[in-house]
């Protein structure tokens, strides 16, 4: 904790100045603006992808406003801080409106499913400047755009990488290109070479800013918070966890992913999640119930509880919030703004069986828990892909999720020590549905 105090406050002192405001459109669009060290090189506009927010656009945005430039990071509706529903016409409007007070000679930065937009934008107005980071394809006629540069990962999707020749086919100006070695689809964000490139293709001062130092301090604060949480935990007295007449490993993994396409295929019949109202990862949410449901109906979880139990489980999630919280929170959107707090009971509902089953599968073995999480991971990849292509998305997001529930399960084993079965699952179920309200796409 003092580790994550101290690299707190170090960031915060860090020289950049940062603002929160709210641009008066319809609906409103709540924004980051960044004001520029010394004399002003122009306007940017920054677009986050899906499934993100402005906060994940910070460490590129502080360094654009290093380099010289005022920049605005939105948040698309459904977003970060947006109280309004996500619809792709919806965002473009929002960018358009935002666009009409920024005035035209101001550049744009966008991100996977924000480049998508800009490309869109672009097609009915004039852009003086345009960075695009691995953006989603999307039709094509016409780029209206004096300078262009894309930004693509190496280990980007084939369809996102092949894209760059489209884009350049239908631009109207110049295009540059980027071919980012060792990197992902949002790698480039937070590389501070490819940032200092960046700057100077816009016209900005190039290693004028602070990059590696607030991504060194930002890990510093992440891993200083796990290793909190962890402690914490840790110092739970407790004993070590004994589970009786379990199946063997290989049959546990039958079990897994039997039920995990048995989610996947129902879900090709009924629509189970939808009354959540989330952009794509509905789909994943209703997996991870489908899955739960399925695997208790082939193994019997102790049910013993009592109320001590449940709030050590719920101080123990509200622990470990608040340090991801505090941790994150500048690469991050964690908060359960505007209705995003009543999808937070429905997602901790939907998110207990499995975790249930985990406890009563899964416990004393820690290599099968592994090996089922990745292999549910490939399965609603594979489902969304085939049966549910409107969920296509979870390709991107999938290797996130599966770090998540394997991080999940190693800090659960600590509160089982100290707790019981239904405890320990109410506390991965209550940690997983926050962080899933927070940061999935409303619609």
């Amino acid at each position: 904790m003092a580790v994550l105090c101290a690299a707190a406050w170090t960031y915060a002192r860090i020289p950049g100045n940062r603002e929160v405001a709210v641009f008066d459109t319809n609906p409103p669009t709540p924004y980051f603006h960044y004001s520029p060290t010394g004399t002003s090189r122009g306007r940017i506009l920054v677009v986050h992808g899906l499934d993100a927010s402005k906060n994940g656009m910070n460490i590129l945005c502080y360094a654009l406003a290093d380099a010289g430039f005022e920049v605005f990071a939105m948040d698309l509706p459904g977003h970060g801080d947006s109280t309004a529903g996500f619809t792709i016409f919806g965002a473009l409007d929002a960018i358009a409106q935002v666009l009409d007070r920024l005035g035209p000679d101001t550049a744009v930065l966008g991100h996977s499913l924000g480049g998508a937009l800009l490309l869109d934008i672009a097609g009915d107005r004039q852009i003086p400047k345009m960075v695009l980071f691995s953006p989603a394809p999307i039709p094509l006629d016409v780029v209206r755009v004096d300078r262009l540069l894309v930004l693509e990962g190496q280990f980007d999707p084939g369809h996102i990488r092949t894209f760059a020749t489209q884009i350049r086919t239908a631009a109207i100006g110049s295009m540059d290109y980027r071919d980012m070695a060792w990197t992902g689809h949002s790698g480039g964000l937070f590389r501070p070479w490819t940032i200092d490139d960046v700057a100077g293709w816009l016209g900005g001062s190039e290693n004028s800013g602070h990059s590696a130092r607030r991504l060194a301090l930002i890990a510093t604060m992440s891993g200083a918070g796990l290793l909190a949480a962890i402690s914490f935990l840790g110092m739970l007295p407790g004993q070590k966890v004994k589970q009786e007449g379990s199946p063997r490993a290989a049959l546990i993994v039958v079990y897994y992913v039997g039920a995990a396409c048995a989610g996947a295929l129902i879900l090709s019949v009924v629509e189970v999640g939808t009354w959540l109202r989330l952009y794509a990862t509905d789909y994943l949410v209703s997996m991870v119930l489908l899955t739960g449901l399925v695997l208790l109906s082939r193994c019997r979880p102790q049910m013993q509880l009592t109320l001590r139990n449940v709030g050590i489980a719920l101080a123990a999630a509200a622990a470990l919030i608040a340090l991801l919280q505090l941790s994150t929170s500048e690469v991050a959107h964690f908060a359960l703004s505007g209705d995003r707090w009543w999808r937070f009971p429905g997602i901790l509902a939907c998110s207990v069986p499995l975790f249930l089953a985990d406890e009563a599968l899964l416990r004393a073995n820690p290599l099968t828990a592994f090996v089922t999480r990745v292999l549910i991971g490939a399965i609603v990849v594979t489902g969304a892909l085939i049966l549910n292509r409107e969920a296509a998305f979870l390709l991107l997001l999938m290797p996130a999720i599966v770090v998540l529930w394997i991080i999940l399960l190693m800090m659960s084993h600590f509160v089982r020590r100290r707790t019981d079965p239904v405890a320990t699952a109410l506390f991965a179920s209550v940690v997983q549905a926050w962080i899933f309200s927070a940061l999935f796409v409303t619609t």
